[in-house]
């Protein structure tokens, strides 16, 4: 066997692996989700349930497209059947998890001055990442003049890099805010948990840009899919591990009608199968 093979082998179980395990952590994200939320009408909800199916929508596509699965037996083919499906997979993707960053910063007391800043930071991205890179994609896939080939490679470094750093961006805001919190010991503990986790999403965030510049297309694609799987688990911790501090605050507060979060509503209901999902949390995301 040649090394190429090898390497060619190498990367297809690679993909079928990294895709496997995406699938697997969005199912089980669905299920946490509605075993989760009581009510269905929050930004937290929605984000979530939006970034999940927009990780199922783009590793599908990205396996269709990769595996030629798009082509019919008599020789024709629709390749815009996969790219749209990854397109739309995408923008649900990164922006959705960008919302979800953005809707639990409510839980901790970020000013709305700097609220209104993220939402400027990410209604940026959205234009000035996601049209180009969407242009581009249909261009170098269809067209495939060098043009639209190496003016696709060059957004698509500009663009992981502009999303990178919103991600880095909002990690870091929460990193910075949850420090007032630190008011006990108990608390102190939380923060540390909850900062460990965002230091490992930052990590993962820093390991996808890395793959991109190293030209590592197809890895970082695969990687993609299953790091933001993984990084959707890692906030349904972050999110019962808050509001269950915050319930057992407000249970021991006097007066009952006064709450420690203002914009969110955060209620508990025991779950006789799961004690991990016993937190039902209803997020009010204020524009």
């Amino acid at each position: 066997m040649s090394f190429g093979a090898s390497i060619e082998g190498f990367l297809n179980n690679f993909i079928v692996a990294t895709g496997a395990i995406a699938f697997y952590n969005c199912v089980e994200i669905y299920g946490l989700i509605f075993m989760t939320f009581r009510r269905f009408d929050s930004l937290y909800f929605w984000s979530l349930l939006g970034c999940t199916t927009g990780v199922m929508w783009f590793n599908g596509g990205f396996l269709d497209l990769f595996f030629k699965m798009y082509l019919q037996p008599d020789g024709t083919h629709d390749i815009y059947e996969p790219l749209f499906i990854l397109t739309i997979g995408w923008y649900a993707m990164v922006t959705g998890f960008a919302l979800i960053l953005y809707s639990r910063l409510h839980l901790i007391g970020v000013p709305k001055r700097v609220l209104q800043r993220c939402r400027m930071m990410i209604a940026f991205n959205v234009v000035c990442s996601h049209f180009p890179t969407t242009t581009l994609t249909f261009g170098a896939n269809i067209i495939g003049t060098p043009v639209w080939v190496n003016g696709y490679a060059g957004m698509e470094k500009l663009q992981m890099t502009l999303f990178s750093l919103q991600e880095i961006t909002l990690s870091s805001l929460y990193l910075y805010y949850i420090r007032r919190l630190t008011l006990d010991r108990k608390l102190t503990r939380l923060v540390q948990q909850t900062v460990i986790i965002n230091i490992i999403v930052i990590m993962l965030d820093i390991s996808m840009l890395a793959t991109q510049y190293a030209d590592l297309y197809t890895l970082q694609i695969m990687m993609k899919t299953m790091i933001y799987s993984v990084k959707i688990k890692l906030e349904f911790y972050i999110l019962n591990t808050l509001t269950r501090h915050f319930d057992k605050k407000e249970e021991m507060m006097p007066n009952p009608g006064a709450s420690m979060m203002p914009s969110s509503a955060v209620s508990e209901a025991k779950s006789p199968k799961n004690g991990a999902i016993s937190i039902r949390t209803e997020v009010s995301v204020h524009s």
